[in-house]
């Protein structure tokens, strides 16, 4: 039986928090407006920005420690 390692829990949590984190970050910058009963969509980019860049930088740090772990198991 394949035992599972760490390194490819890690690799598939970064993968997962990437993605949750893009549509998230889509969902949290579009906004409806309401403006004299007329509904418009606008999209706020700033808060979908720092969004994108607290998952970016979440999943490379789970990504890289995946990759540090692959390379002290190598030596």
């Amino acid at each position: 039986m394949h035992k599972l390692n760490i390194q490819s829990l890690l690799r598939v949590l970064s993968i997962i928090i990437f993605i949750i984190g893009l549509c998230v970050g889509y969902d949290l910058g579009d906004k409806m407006v309401a403006i004299n009963q007329v509904i418009s969509y606008q999209f706020d980019l700033s808060l979908a920005i720092i969004v994108w860049i607290i998952t970016i930088s979440l999943s490379l740090l789970f990504w890289s420690i995946a990759k540090i772990i692959d390379l002290l198991e190598r030596r």
